[in-house]
């Protein structure tokens, strides 16, 4: 997840993450008025005008389902022998119990408290996202293999060395 960032520019500010919102940061660095000055304008139309449009919960995950190759996830998991608990098997989950559990984590993600921009549920490598961002719900799946990250009070430690 990328960084917010404060931006200021004439009598127009915000918190993002965002690309154009970087450009506009990006721009103001570079002394380049007039690029800065339509960044302003697309910006102030994008936070003041409602969008005509906004995709369902069921077409995201309709894509979603269509777009994941969930015959890799299936290939990773029987190569490293990776089993699921839920499923009561040695094996493998197959690809439809993989493509349930992402349904479910799809559905369930996006039910969560709407004052919180950015949730993350996941079970079995699978990581459903669920992200809020001036109104707009958008949805996101992942399958991770591994990961590593720090909580406070590691970081908070001189003496972290790794092991606990």
């Amino acid at each position: 997840m990328e960084k917010e960032v404060y931006v200021k520019y004439k009598d127009f500010e915000f918190y993002s993450n965002r690309g154009l919102e970087r450009l506009l940061v990006s721009s103001y660095m570079d002394n380049d008025p007039n690029l800065s000055d339509e960044i302003i304008k697309e910006l102030k139309v994008r936070v003041n005008v409602k969008p005509d449009y906004l995709m369902s919960r069921d077409r995201q995950i309709k894509i979603i389902l269509e777009e994941v190759n969930f015959e890799k996830i299936h290939q990773v998991m029987e190569f490293t022998k990776w089993t699921w608990f839920s499923t009561g098997s040695k094996q493998s989950p197959t690809v439809d119990e993989i493509k349930s559990a992402s349904i479910k984590l799809l559905e369930d993600v996006w039910e969560c408290e709407e004052g919180i921009p950015i949730v993350l549920l996941g079970t079995g490598g699978l990581v459903a996202t669920r992200e809020i961002y001036d109104g707009k719900r958008s949805l996101e799946l992942r399958f991770d293999i591994t990961s590593w990250g720090f909580d406070n009070d590691d970081i908070q430690s001189p003496n972290y060395d790794g092991d606990y």
